[in-house]
Formats: C-alpha cells, structure tokens, sequence
C-alpha cells in the first residue's frame, strides 16, 4: 500500500483489514454532521475515530465558514460593496469543498492523513 500517495507521511499506518472494511463507511466522516453514524456503528475502529475526528474538524471549519460568509454579506451589502463580499464566499466555499473531496480521497484509498492546514488542529475523538 503506497501511503505517500499525495507526498505526506501518515500519522499512523492503519491496519489494512480495519481501513478494507471500514473504508466506504468514513465517507460518510466528511459529509458534514454526519461524522458521527461512522462513530455510532464502529466505535472501536482506529481507522473509523480518525476520519470521524478529521470530518468533526472540517464540520466546525463549514459552521466557521457559514458565520463569517454571512457576516461579510451583511456588512457589505450595508454599505452597498456586495460584490466584494461574492467572491470571498464563493472562494471559502470551494476551500471547504476542496477539503471534503481530499477527505473522501483519503478516506477511499485507505490513507491515513490530516486534511490539509486544518486537519491537525486538534484530537476531539480518541
């Protein structure tokens, strides 16, 4: 299994029958709040609680993203700069889509790594 597959060292070599199996269930781990149905149906799985934690960072960098998306809207539609505001929103956006098809990647090819720039901040699921 080649695991510098985007040139990164993972944070642990996941045990290939534990990634095999539980692969196609952390999908679900990026897709939002759902990062917690990989958790309720395999608690004791390394592979499950590390793209469970990586999908409960990129959901509280989306909430993040959601917040000041609209707070910019809101200002600058006041002062009538919207068109400022469009493109910054557009571009968060795509950074969280662009998080989300990395995860998935990972996630598919049996990759353990941290999502990139956000993805090591912290260990909520251990």
């Amino acid at each position: 299994m080649n695991l510098h597959i985007f040139g990164e060292k993972p944070t642990f070599i996941p045990d290939p029958n534990d990634a095999n199996e539980n692969k196609y269930l952390c999908i679900l781990s990026y897709l939002s709040i759902l990062f917690v149905i990989p958790l309720i149906v395999k608690p004791n799985s390394r592979y499950v609680k590390y793209h469970s934690n990586q999908g409960l960072i990129l959901f509280i960098f989306e909430i993040a993203v959601g917040l000041v998306t609209s707070i910019l809207s809101f200002v600058f539609g006041i002062v009538h700069l919207g068109f400022i505001a469009w493109p910054v929103n557009f571009a968060l956006h795509i950074v969280t889509l662009l998080l989300m098809i990395y995860g998935i990647l990972s996630t598919c090819s049996g990759y353990i790594r941290p999502l990139p720039v956000i993805g090591d901040l912290f260990v909520a699921i251990k």
